[in-house]
């Protein structure tokens, strides 16, 4: 009983060491079921946990009194193995869907990308990327109820001012746009607001975009 306990708290080690190192060196998004820099933080929690725990079954005293009771070195590993499929499915249960805390993390291109997977799950249709360079400052093409939209999209960590609104209006008459838009992570300044309202641009903002996603989300769970 002693050998395999001793064999089972190396198993454990090892697979703590790993887990702590990619917890440092490459932070988890969605560690436990939770995004952003929460989840990081909760992936060291729990890694931390299972270190102390590890550090303990170590000890040669806990190793010997737990090969002296069988039933309750039983019971102790039961309630990691529980806990551990309870991690598993949690993290099973999230896996592929998106948080706002993730979009934050994506660069322009891969942002793009998403906005348009986002426009397609909310109603849109016959989306299109428009070419990287020289999109005369539209992004994406699609419709919706028959009407033409221009999408410029704008992932930032601070507010946007006035510009896009200004490309926006440019472009969308070039592809001969019914609407234009800025979809954005982030927020609007005021005059930012202001010119949008002045020259008819829909502003999707954060807000907006985290109920999109909702819907998004929603929608994958189900299929």
């Amino acid at each position: 009983m002693k050998e395999i306990l001793d064999i089972v708290c190396k198993v454990l080690a090892a697979a703590d060491i790993i887990a702590f190192i990619l917890n440092i060196c490459r932070p988890m998004k969605k560690i436990l079921g939770v995004g952003g820099v929460r989840g990081t933080l909760a992936g060291l929690l729990g890694s931390g946990v299972f270190a102390g725990i590890t550090l303990l079954l170590l000890r040669r005293e806990v190793t010997e009194n737990l090969a002296a009771h069988p039933l309750g070195a039983a019971a102790l590993y039961l309630a990691l193995l529980v806990l551990m499929i309870f991690c598993l499915v949690r993290s099973h249960r999230k896996k592929g869907l998106l948080t706002l805390d993730d979009i934050d993390l994506l660069d322009g291109a891969d942002f793009e990308k998403i906005c348009a997977y986002i426009m397609l799950l909310n109603g849109f249709e016959n989306i299109r990327q428009t070419k990287a360079s020289g999109d005369f400052g539209v992004d994406i093409l699609a419709e919706c109820d028959g009407v033409l939209y221009g999408v410029q999209c704008k992932r930032y960590n601070r507010k946007l001012n006035s510009r896009p609104i200004q490309e926006i209006s440019a472009g969308i008459n070039y592809y001969e746009c019914d609407v234009g838009a800025v979809m954005t992570n982030s927020t609007f300044t005021a005059h930012a607001q202001e010119l949008a309202e002045a020259v008819g641009i829909e502003l999707w903002d954060r807000e907006i975009l985290a109920e999109w996603l909702m819907n998004m989300n929603e929608i994958e769970k189900t299929e």
